[in-house]
């Protein structure tokens, strides 16, 4: 259960007088989360010949939610600092949801261990919920396991220096259920309250359905270091996408089971004890991990995937098609090699009077035969241009100013600019224990990864950012005006006459997708143990820090911000932080006891 306000006051100061911004804006809403789940579990276990153990073990589980929304805007503040939204005059907008989703499964597993050293188990589940569409609401899932402890043999020759092999592996399928409104046909409401059609429902969606092999090895040295290995590889396929709906329909869109994904991981542990005593223990452990995710295979025509960062703005920043990797974003780049120009502009380019030359941000800009990068100002160039026709693909290039790259018929490319999944992730934890006291802290780091930083890009057009105002830079250094923020005429990045600056149409671009990576103090724990409290408990006390310290290159609030709008239904996945609440620093005290 919670609540919001987002609240703009009347008078807030804007670039110009406009009643219809400046008169303020509020907005309120509620939401309210209902579950209600029951289990009924139940196990068996037998010893066969002496040396075979089974477990038999059954289960069902079912699981209600609803979920209720109430919001309500409007514009036009009756009355300065008032923060309730019936103090609006204008624009009024009301809207409520309420979500009803059912679960229910039952799940069948026996495992066996045969001397200790051979192991197998196998599990045959089957489950149903109300988020699958109407003519598929149930789907089997299974698991299948096995281990061997090799260490464990007679004839194992190195009991303490390796003293524990283990090889496993296992397969098994789970599922990926899909989002509420996809199974039905949804409207939006235009003018007078006519309905338009927006996604055209599919009764017959299932899950993802999840396929996983993994295969690895648990060592252990000389019975204090261990080693984990493993690799594993997921084929998801029934991958859920919004794919464009047949034009009769009416409708936009269609979820549709439309593809194959697959995942291939790689992780690692190693854990060390460095100091193993009576009153001081201290003990390591390190974790790494790597994925890569491609679309394996698509049954429908490629397609651009969209997304929703903030109210009113949908960009095209997925592409969808065989052999593509997840989480790549598409967007704009600018010339950076003398190589992108057209001829002949690219054979004037590179040398120390050419007319093209790379500033310090590495772009590829315009500053005529002769001219320096320094003298924009000094030899009033930087209203200088090359008129339409004269310029890179024919278009007018203003001096200084950045070139957007186009493809080979000069139209604006549309090109990767950045992955949001990481190249791998690693943590770093310590745990450590002097007689009642214990400490903990773990160190997260994600490497390699890229986010869109939509606000920072806003905060050009909006002339919020400390890079226009170019404080402490130098007359030789000093960017031509509109080089953060110039617009292209056609509004589209670069314009059709090239004129755009770095803000120009808000997309994305290699300027504002940003290089995420992190390393974070992710959490730090410190407890107390008390013991006995009139005589009766064991007493705890402590203390949690969360999300202490954050060290990034990122210019945002926090790396860890994606957008769930997206098609692919995770901020993991969907690197665009579009105005999200960043995590928050934490500290809990806490007092526990056990009888």
């Amino acid at each position: 259960m919670g609540s919001y306000t987002q609240f703009r006051d009347k008078g807030w100061r804007v670039a110009s007088s406009d009643p219809t911004t400046s008169g303020g804006f509020i907005a309120n809403g509620s939401n309210d989360n209902e579950s209600f789940t029951t289990t009924v579990s139940g196990a068996a276990n037998h010893t066969f010949f002496g040396d075979l153990n089974a477990v038999f073990t059954s289960r069902f589980a079912y699981a209600d939610q609803t979920l209720r929304t109430q919001d309500l805007s409007g514009q036009g503040i009756a009355v300065a600092g008032l923060e309730t939204a019936d103090a609006s005059t204008l624009n009024f907008a009301i809207s409520s949801t309420r979500q009803i989703i059912r679960d229910m499964g039952f799940f069948t597993g026996i495992d066996f261990d045969w001397k200790d050293r051979y192991i197998l188990g196998g599990l045959v589940r089957r489950d149903g919920s109300s988020l699958f569409g109407a003519g598929n609401r149930w789907q089997t899932f299974g698991r299948g396991s096995a281990a061997w402890i090799v260490s464990r043999e007679p004839w194992w020759p190195a009991p303490d220096a390796l003293s524990l092999f283990k090889l496993r592996a296992s397969r098994g399928s789970t599922g990926q259920r899909p989002r509420f409104s996809a199974q039905y046909e949804t409207f939006t409401f235009g003018a007078g309250g006519t309905l338009n059609p927006a996604n055209l429902g599919n009764k017959n969606l299932k899950p993802e359905i999840n396929t996983e092999t993994e295969l690895g090895t648990d060592l252990e040295f000389f019975h204090r270091i261990g080693l984990n290995v493993s690799y594993a590889k997921a084929v998801i396929d029934g991958q859920l996408l919004p794919v464009k709906a047949p034009t009769a329909s009416g409708f936009q869109s269609q979820w549709l089971n439309a593809g194959e994904i697959t995942n291939k991981t790689w992780e690692a542990t190693l854990s060390v004890p460095i100091v193993s005593g009576r009153a001081f223990s201290w003990s390591s452990r390190l974790i790494w991990d790597q994925t890569r995710s491609v679309i394996s295979r698509l049954d429908v025509p490629e397609f651009v995937g969209t997304i929703t960062p903030g109210p009113g703005n949908t960009f095209d920043i997925f592409k969808f098609r065989q052999g593509e990797r997840i989480g790549t974003i598409y967007g704009f780049d600018y010339v950076r090699s003398c190589s992108q120009l057209p001829a002949p502009f690219s054979s004037d380019c590179g040398g120390a009077n050419s007319a093209f030359r790379a500033n310090r941000d590495g772009l590829i800009v315009w500053v005529g035969a002769g001219n320096q990068l320094s003298e924009g100002i000094t030899k009033n160039l930087w209203t200088s241009r090359l008129e339409q026709g004269t310029g890179p693909w024919g278009n007018r290039t203003n001096w200084g100013m950045p070139i957007t790259l186009r493809d080979s018929v000069s139209n604006i490319a549309f090109v990767p600019v950045g992955n949001g999944l990481p190249k791998y992730h690693w943590g770093l934890s310590q745990n450590m224990d002097f007689k009642r006291l214990s400490l903990y802290g773990l160190l997260d780091a994600s490497i390699g990864q890229k986010l869109w930083n939509v606000a920072y890009h806003w905060s050009l057009g909006d002339l919020q950012s400390a890079d226009i105002s170019q404080t402490g830079k130098s007359v030789e250094d000093a960017r031509p005006i509109g080089y953060y923020w110039r617009r292209g005429p056609s509004n589209s990045p670069g314009g059709n006459s090239g004129v755009g600056g770095l803000y120009d149409a808000l997309g994305p671009s290699t300027f504002s997708v940003e290089d995420a990576s992190y390393i974070k103090l992710r959490e730090v724990t410190l407890n107390f143990r008390l013991g006995q409290i009139g005589g009766s408990g064991d007493w705890k006390v402590g203390v949690v820090g969360r999300n202490l310290k954050t060290w990034t290159d990122y210019r945002g609030f926090d790396p860890e911000s994606g957008n769930t709008t997206g098609p692919l239904n995770s901020s993991a996945l969907t690197p665009v932080a579009g105005y999200r609440f960043p995590n928050l620093r934490t500290y809990t005290f806490q007092l526990s006891t056990s009888f």
